[in-house]
């Protein structure tokens, strides 16, 4: 007897843990795998919650394989795929294989779905996203809705599925499980610039705008994101401005800024679920200093403590997954020339890779990106105090391995060390981390045009301060 009671006490422990989990996902145990480009089949099958495909791969999902192993007697699971080139497939019942090997053909939307032979709701509920490429997860399709794109081309990458009792809570969002092409040509991001009672400049899908006044600004910044792809969704931002510091945020096209006060920095943010979707980047070119790179999702774009407005402003969404539009080294600008020298003269910051001059009223009169020597090298540009010694126009410069002619030469240390045009580099190259990797001889470059100012504002005797 007492054996029976152990082998029935035994079995329980083996049985009931299974049977629990069974009864907490209404009676559906199910496994599956995924067949993606250049990988194939994975190894082996996951269960729920697991990932089918690949992330971070470029990897596209060409098919997906269920295996059924416990259903209640009136259930049956179904699924179908679209696929690139053919459309959608044929529901498949139970256990099998929807969408196609061997073609190169990507899945670029599914739906899966529990049903029952006697037409009573089903006993669970199944969820599922998908992640697809440039997008990355979408949020969660439920019992036969579309999970992918429709009309984009766009392929799936890799698939999760959760099985839950009928009515239980979503694992996650449910908006934005499908993007259509239609979704995504109706969506509209709109700024706007004004200048109290002066100009404004509005533009519509992204896009720039700026100023043709060399001495213009701008005090309020609005924005608006119109049919976004998750209802709801929305952009916020708000601006730095002169005299007043960060002046809050604001969205829906209220405005953000202080009347009569220049703006110098800007964010912008995404809210309302299109924040998992997409970036907002932006950008803006900033009086005297040109553009700055790239920003993104409440980064700062613009400057501080130089005084300098923001003239210009270029604003575009891009899908999660997808590169950013350009370089976003150096976004924001903080002009150090204040921390650095008392009076008037010229302050090069190694850092910032900027070259800015003071004048006697304490005001910052010129600032432009350079590039410095290479760093941790003998090249690297001496830091300390100096003071301009000379002045010249179309000069050869000569060392053991280069020959450059430059427009203009002002010297700091005897003959050696000094500030040139080199218009050998790329205008993108200044102000950036170049320096770390193709930096100067020693000597500070600056564009051509930023030189030339340069050499027409310094005066021979002026402090120099190199940090």
């Amino acid at each position: 007897m007492k054996k029976l009671f152990y082998f029935l006490s035994l079995t329980l422990l083996l049985i009931l843990p299974g049977t629990a989990v069974l009864a907490e996902k209404g009676g559906v145990s199910l496994s599956y795998r995924g067949h993606s480009a250049d990988v194939g089949w994975q190894e082996s099958f996951v269960r729920d919650g697991g990932i089918a495909g690949t992330t971070g791969k470029a990897k596209q999902l060409e098919a997906l394989e269920f295996k059924v192993e416990t259903l209640p007697a009136n259930t049956k699971l179904e699924a179908r795929a679209h696929v690139s080139n053919v459309g959608w497939q044929n529901w498949v019942s139970g256990s099998g294989t929807i969408g196609t090997t061997g073609q190169g053909l990507a899945m670029e939307a599914l739906e899966i779905k529990l049903t029952t032979t006697d037409g009573s709701s089903p006993s669970s509920d199944i969820y599922y996203r998908a992640h697809i490429s440039n997008f990355g997860w979408l949020n969660w399709a439920k019992n036969g809705e579309t999970a992918g794109t429709s009309g984009l081309a766009t392929p799936v990458e890799a698939i999760e599925i959760r099985v839950v009792p009928a009515g239980s809570p979503a694992p996650g969002a449910t908006d934005g499980h499908c993007i259509t092409e239609n979704e995504v040509s109706a969506m509209k991001l709109s700024f706007n610039l004004t200048r109290t009672g002066g100009e404004s400049l509005s533009a519509t899908g992204g896009g720039t705008v700026e100023t043709s006044d060399p001495n213009g600004w701008f005090d309020q910044v609005t924005g608006s994101l119109t049919n976004p792809i998750i209802p709801g969704s929305f952009i916020s931002y708000q601006v730095f401005a002169s005299n007043v510091t960060w002046a809050g945020w604001n969205s829906s096209g209220n405005p953000s800024g202080s009347v009569g006060n220049q703006i110098e920095a800007i964010q912008f943010e995404l809210h309302g679920g299109m924040e998992n979707l997409y970036d907002i980047y932006y950008y803006v070119r900033v009086q005297d200093y040109g553009w700055t790179d790239w920003a993104k999702n409440g980064q700062y774009a613009g400057s501080m403590s130089g005084a300098k407005p923001v003239q210009a402003l270029t604003l575009t969404l891009l899908p999660k997954s997808q590169p950013a539009p350009g370089s976003c080294y150096r976004s924001y600008i903080d002009f150090p020339v204040g921390r650095y020298l008392q009076g008037c003269g010229v302050v090069v910051s190694i850092p910032d890779q900027i070259t800015m001059i003071k004048d006697e009223n304490n005001r910052m009169i010129f600032v432009a990106a350079c590039t410095t020597g290479l760093n941790a090298t003998l090249n690297e540009t001496p830091r300390g105090s100096y003071r301009i010694l000379g002045k010249s126009q179309n000069t050869t410069l000569t060392g053991p391995d280069y020959v450059y002619h430059v427009s203009y030469w002002i010297n700091f240390i005897g003959q050696e060390y000094g500030f040139h045009d080199s218009t050998w580099r790329d205008d993108s190259a200044y102000g950036r981390n170049v320096y770390t990797y193709d930096g100067s001889h020693g000597c500070i470059n600056m564009r051509l045009n930023d030189m030339g100012r340069f050499f027409n504002i310094v005066r021979v005797g002026d402090p120099v301060v190199i940090v």
